[in-house]
């Protein structure tokens, strides 16, 4: 008989279980597969806790040796170590929502006060065996920025930001690859017409490269009277088909004002994270609306980095169409499961903001 004690937490309703080695005698000894196995099924919402990922996370003092295995921490004072996989056991390079809701995990427990930035890291190397499958750095891919104080705040519920990195654009925004696959989405839109508007239209696609790999499709012309469910129902009966036709179709050796994917890039279309964007204001009041059809989840309540992708993915187009922007301003996004903010910082990276708020203590106790 195993015993793990757990906790759940949300983030727009993106829910993940979470699992501290800081405060138990875990360590990294364990292989990632056996961890793969335990998210699918701690994660199944008919046969266990449910969740739509589980998150392994150790906070500690930083190793002395200089070995490129272990950087040390600028400050000097703790490493955060972090694993996420996905409810089908699929490793998931990074997640906003999951992020924000392991500051929220850090500064309950007293770990970090949200005061000042602390890196987040991927486990050490050999936790992973084969790595053929997963190319990870050894350089923080992620930042937790700070605790962003709130009047309607508690200990169980507060606002956060974390710096999802700087994303490579993959793949021109006017080239054939792009011509073809958006006559491809139009054609499913055309089935959806009833519900999504008569004159929707996908305007382009973006490929946009973060820790996880992101597909934007930019459209136009909705007129649902809710077209967050519009979206929902449109993914839901089309998503995975129109990712399969972006790996199908794909070309790598176009020309275009956007860097090229590598064939290898390519190949993982069919699992990318797919975003209906359908843009609007982006204030407050009237924000853009993002859905996204997530690796491993099909259409989920909220994606961090696919709200960072989409964001990158606007700044990206008006940069190239001449037009003026102002990224340093928050905009903001309307998902399934709540609002996600999004600002660029002078650097070139993007800050994405949201609540985050403790479900419960769960002890969960399972025969090997």
């Amino acid at each position: 008989m195993e015993s793990w004690q757990l906790e759940k937490y949300h983030g727009a309703a993106n829910d993940f279980l979470f699992l501290s080695l800081t405060d138990t005698s875990l360590e990294w000894s364990s292989v990632a597969a056996e961890w793969a196995n335990r998210a699918i099924a701690w994660c199944d919402r008919r046969h266990s806790i449910g969740a739509d990922g589980l998150v392994l996370w150790k906070i500690s003092k930083p190793k002395t040796s200089s070995s490129s295995d272990h950087p040390v921490e600028s400050n000097g004072n703790q490493r955060l170590e972090v694993a996420i996989w996905n409810s089908d056991g699929s490793f998931a390079a990074t997640c906003g929502n999951a992020l924000r809701c392991l500051a929220l995990a850090l500064w309950r427990r007293g770990h970090w006060d949200g005061s000042q930035a602390l890196s987040v890291y991927y486990p050490p190397l050999e936790f992973f065996g084969n790595r053929s499958a997963i190319d990870l750095g050894t350089q923080p891919f992620a930042t937790l920025i700070g605790h962003v104080a709130s009047p309607s705040e508690t200990k169980k519920r507060a606002l956060f930001e974390v710096c999802m990195g700087a994303p490579r654009f993959l793949g021109a925004l006017q080239s054939p690859w792009n011509e073809s696959l958006s006559d491809a989405i139009n054609s499913a839109l055309k089935q959806r017409k009833q519900k999504l508007g008569d004159d929707v239209h996908c305007e382009g696609t973006t490929f946009v490269q973060l820790a996880n790999p992101h597909l934007v499709m930019f459209l136009s012309g909705i007129t649902a009277d809710d077209p967050v469910l519009a979206l929902e129902d449109f993914l839901n009966a089309e998503g995975q088909r129109i990712k399969d036709t972006a790996a199908q179709s794909a070309n790598p050796e176009f020309a275009g004002d956007l860097e090229s994917p590598s064939p290898s890039e390519f190949q993982r279309l069919g699992q990318v994270n797919l975003g209906a964007l359908f843009e609007r204001a982006g204030t407050e009041s009237s924000p853009h609306v993002l859905v996204v059809h997530e690796r491993g989840a099909g259409v989920t309540q909220a994606c961090g980095s696919g709200c960072t992708a989409a964001r990158a993915a606007q700044l990206a187009r008006d940069w190239a169409m001449g037009s003026k922007n102002t990224p340093a301003i928050p905009t903001a996004f309307r998902m399934p499961g709540g609002n996600l903010i999004m600002r660029k910082s002078d650097n070139g990276t993007y800050i994405m903001g949201g609540q985050a708020e403790f479900i419960a203590g769960i002890d969960l106790s399972t025969e090997s």
